[in-house]
């Protein structure tokens, strides 16, 4: 019986820094945790690796950043010591230099190897493409959405047979947003951090704040409202990762637009769940393809209206119009079109979206679809092996 396979997990990844790769790592292994199996995680360690529960998940931490090639050669014979040493009967990567050396790690073991295609990489040239196609030599590769399931058959086909690719939703956690309910006194909490009113409109932009993002997209949507005289806040979620010269330029065009005191950049945020629940529309401003979108379906279970860019996954998540509103990424006239007829969208007519956008979440995209989908492709390779 497949259900009786003992799993022994070890994922690999370079740190554990802020991230959704980072979060849906840890999510995973505390899941497990929480099932009696034992399981690793391997990493460079980072802010993250204090929220692990040592009762039910350890970490090892070795230099799996490291991108020099002597680096990965030793990463290899560490990770064959640490797969020997635990019993590890099954290796998960999730990025490309450790998945190098698990890669390898795993032929010399003779332990089924899982991949996870998080993201679309650089294609650049042949060597380039040879070094993403790590991510598709697995036993087994998971694609975190529709559109990276394409993206891999289009540009990896030769380094794998396409049957191999398992599309597996990246997951929400419903039940943060089930216990999480926005009362008056958080709502007044949150406000009072950002030192704003509780009569406009308000706007969220979350998604870390690098140009690609498109912020400053959004920016000159925001300027179009502001000359249109629609009344709205609007509030910029997500750190900036060091990237101060981008923050200013932020600020720049905010002074330069006229919008000080209608919008504010908060890479702190005390309380995200409570962000999404009392915003009236939450905005997505990508301009260049997003390989999932964690953001929307955040958004979506904590039953806010979402806009977001038709650039990437996006689309094979929203249907536009009934659980969502697209734009065109780069486009900020249609972009602050789009925003004010969410505003003055008929409550009905909202109420209605909103709803079938969290029955879209529940049936597609909860954490315990991921973790299930995820622990058959686990026993799956294992059973493979017998």
């Amino acid at each position: 019986m497949i259900d009786a396979i003992r799993i022994n997990l070890l994922q690999v990844l370079p740190a554990l820094d802020m991230g959704g790769i980072e979060t849906g790592t840890i999510e995973l292994a505390h899941h497990l945790g929480h099932l009696g199996y034992h399981n690793f995680i391997a990493s460079n360690g980072g802010k993250l690796t204090a929220t692990l529960d040592p009762r039910k998940t350890s970490h090892i931490k070795l230099p799996l950043h490291s991108k020099n090639p002597i680096r990965l050669i030793l990463n290899v014979f560490k990770l064959i010591k640490l797969i020997k040493k635990f019993d590890i009967n099954i290796v998960h990567a999730r990025s490309r230099a450790p998945a190098w050396s698990a890669h390898f790690a795993c032929m010399v073991t003779n332990v089924p190897f899982i991949t996870t295609f998080h993201g679309t990489y650089s294609l650049g040239g042949f060597f380039k493409k040879f070094y993403n196609s790590v991510m598709v030599r697995g036993q087994q590769t998971i694609a975190i959405s529709q559109y990276i399931q394409k993206h891999i058959i289009e540009n990896y086909s030769p380094f794998l047979r396409s049957q191999h690719i398992i599309l597996i939703n990246r997951g929400v956690d419903l039940k943060r947003f089930e216990h999480n309910q926005l009362t008056l006194h958080n709502q007044q909490k949150l406000r009072q951090h950002w030192n704003i009113s509780t009569h406009d409109p308000l706007l969220i932009f979350p998604g870390r704040l690098t140009r690609w993002k498109g912020q400053l997209i959004a920016l000159q949507a925001l300027n179009i409202l502001r000359q249109q005289k629609i009344n709205f806040t609007a509030i910029f979620l997500g750190s900036a990762q060091g990237r101060q010269s981008y923050v200013n330029e932020m600020h720049a065009l905010i002074k330069c637009y006229d919008l000080d005191g209608r919008v504010k950049i908060d890479q702190h945020c005390p309380d995200i769940i409570a962000a999404y629940q009392q915003a009236d529309i939450a905005v997505h401003t990508a301009i260049k393809p997003e390989a999932f979108g964690r953001v929307i379906t955040e958004a979506q279970a904590a039953k806010c209206l979402v806009i977001a860019s038709a650039c990437g996954a996006p689309q094979d998540i929203i249907q536009d119009g009934i659980t969502g509103l697209l734009h065109q990424p780069a486009n900020a006239q249609e972009l602050a079109a789009k925003i004010k007829f969410g505003l003055q969208m008929n409550g009905a007519a909202k109420q209605q979206m909103v709803a079938t956008a969290y029955k879209q979440v529940q049936l597609h995209y909860s954490n315990e679809i991921m973790f299930d989908k995820t622990i058959a492709v686990y026993k799956q390779a294992l059973q493979e092996r017998l």
